[in-house]
């Protein structure tokens, strides 16, 4: 029976080096006490910003630095075994000490508002200028001092559903044994879900897909609950600041119209036809009399490629991103050699992956790598954030090095798009039939399935705002009522697949799985052109931008205007061309 291994057995050499921004759990902790101190320090200019501005904001910024790399160590740490009680307290710990400080400091931004027509002109605070431009842009929804410190105070109980859901999931939950193509017991995780749904053994799929919903379902109640709290917060602090809805709230730190939003969502209704036929194509591909959920990840063409090693894989994304140049791989290649990511899977890993934009030290990445294509381009993926993070913490002051997480999925999805393009080129007529499957299943899930969650999402709050409680028959029904809308007739929707909702951690991270959608849509013309050496001087000066423009102004300077239908139209176009293709290639139509 193969097991996961434990965070003990993994070789050093395949794990982030930590300790790069702490040798030692010692200096976290006094890392963490000189936050604190900090923060007393910062509360004294209180009632004192018409004339101390500017050493107000730069203190400032030494605790938002020193705050990413101490929430850094405790959360990486954290997630190597979710079950590993002392890294979740410290975790706790540095949640509560960044609570505490936000709360000492919160007088600021309503005193910079009162002071607004009044600013000092010290030497120096013009660095500040959009920093200070954007409060007051949202003054109106900036509340009096006293009631900023209670909102302020309320930020560790406000997401403790999300950190409930993350333990409940990674760390209590258990899928049991799966019997794989060859008769041996594996146990079922996150991990390895997605790899079972890709199995050509049917079996192996509908026992992976019926075992891990039936957990989902006997915890539904619970997961239903957890969301309605979410949603419930997202309520109170709408209500509390004046907003509109939750959706304007949450979008509004990236000045984004709530007209981008359902513009996506009614753009990619457009899309609808020529994804059931991707539907109909993919139910013929697999000889099947009907398509059920079990049946949309595996490939509908014979998998040329096999297992890929990590080294394989390094290889390939190294010569897939060669078009942005070769200041841009050496970086990569330190990312490779100098301990920034974490590869495999163990017992309590954190599942998926991300990336970690630590400002100080270097990125971090998260892997859980099984050895197949999907795991490069998720390589390909990680690295696009990683590389956006470094080059605006390189040229950024600490004001601006974090990016809006509006253009935060553009530089990850143009690194998948250039990879892909990279493995068109050297491809076999096997392997392109492959790839060109892979293309369709990117649109599927990261456009439509994407846009399927931020309608599942805006209706789930809209639901809470009109003062319904969320319950799992509810978020049942409107989920699988979404499902039938986005995936057609072709789709036979399993008994367990209503409870697809209660899994998707991105729920928690306020209205921001559309961004997956607009970031990929952004990333096909983006990409498009870096492979005919086009823009690229001006992409890689938006990857240097941080927040020292609003996300859609950033956008334009790499070429692409969200605010307009050519990029979703253009996305869209590319996918209905690549169905029409493969329909020609595997039936002659």
């Amino acid at each position: 029976m193969e097991k996961i291994p434990l965070r003990s057995e993994a070789q050093k050499c395949d794990c982030w080096s930590t300790n790069d921004i702490y040798a030692e759990d010692a200096l976290f902790k006094a890392a963490v006490a000189k936050l604190s101190e900090l923060g007393h320090r910062l509360a004294g200019y209180k009632g004192k910003l018409k004339t101390e501005l500017l050493a107000a904001l730069k203190l400032s910024d030494e605790i938002s630095l020193l705050l990413a790399d101490t929430y850094s160590y405790a959360a990486l740490r954290a997630d190597e075994d979710t079950g590993d009680a002392a890294r979740q307290r410290d975790l706790g710990l540095i949640s509560g000490v960044a609570v505490e400080v936000s709360a000492l400091v919160s007088y600021m931004t309503p005193e910079i508002l009162s002071i607004k027509d009044k600013l000092p002109k010290t030497p120096g605070l013009e660095v500040y200028k959009k920093h200070i431009a954007d409060i007051i842009r949202q003054g109106e929804h900036i509340l009096p001092e006293r009631e900023e410190r209670i909102m302020a105070l309320s930020g560790e109980t406000a997401g403790s559903a999300g950190d409930v859901f993350s333990m409940l999931v990674d760390a209590d939950m258990h899928f049991g044994l799966v019997r794989d193509e060859n008769g041996r017991e594996v146990e079922l995780t996150h991990g390895r879900f997605v790899r079972f749904m890709e199995s050509k053994d049917r079996r192996v799929r509908k026992d992976a897909f019926d075992a891990t919903y039936k957990v989902y379902g006997e915890h539904r109640h619970t997961l239903a609950a957890l969301q309605n709290a979410h949603d419930h917060k997202n309520k109170f602090y709408k209500l509390a600041r004046g907003y509109k809805s939750c959706l304007e709230m949450c979008i509004d730190d990236n000045n984004i119209p709530p007209a981008v939003y359902h513009g996506l969502i009614k753009a990619a209704g457009g899309g609808f036809p020529d994804f059931y036929k991707y539907m109909e194509l993919r139910r013929r591909a697999l000889q099947l009399s009907e398509l059920h959920c079990y049946d949309l990840y595996v490939p509908f063409v014979e998998n040329p490629y096999g297992d890929i090693s990590y080294s394989k894989a390094k290889e390939l994304v190294l010569a897939a991103l060669a078009p942005l140049g070769e200041e841009y791989l050496a970086v990569i290649r330190r990312a490779f050699n100098e301990g920034w990511i974490d590869i495999y899977e163990n017992k309590g890993k954190r599942a998926g992956a991300y990336s970690n934009g630590n400002p100080q030290c270097h990125p971090f990445i998260l892997l859980n790598y099984q050895g197949n294509l999907d795991s490069v381009f998720t390589l390909a993926h990680e690295l696009g954030h990683a590389m956006h993070s470094y080059l605006s913490n390189k040229t950024q002051p600490a004001c601006y090095r974090e990016y809006g997480i509006f253009v935060a999925e553009v530089a990850s999805t143009v690194n998948e798009a250039l990879l892909q393009h990279y493995l068109m080129g050297i491809a076999t007529k096997e392997q392109r039939l492959y790839l060109q499957n892979h293309a369709l299943e990117q649109f599927r899930a990261t456009f439509f399935r994407q846009t399927m969650f931020a309608e599942f999402e805006l209706a789930t709050h809209e639901e809470v705002e009109g003062g319904a409680v969320l319950t799992a028959e509810g978020l049942c029904e409107t989920y699988k009522g979404l499902l039938k809308k986005y995936f057609g007739p072709e789709v036979v929707l399993d008994p367990g697949i209503e409870f697809e909702w209660s899994r998707i951690p991105h729920f928690y991270y306020d209205f921001y799985v559309y961004q997956y959608a607009t970031g990929f849509a952004a990333a096909q013309t983006l990409a498009g052109r870096i492979v005919k050496g086009e823009g690229v001087e001006n992409y890689l000066k938006f990857l240097s931008l941080g927040s020292s423009l609003d996300p859609l102004d950033a956008l334009r300077v790499a070429g692409v205007d969200l605010e307009s239908p050519q990029p979703v139209g253009e996305a869209l176009r590319i996918f209905g061309e690549t169905v029409a293709g493969m329909s020609k290639s595997l039936f002659g139509e």
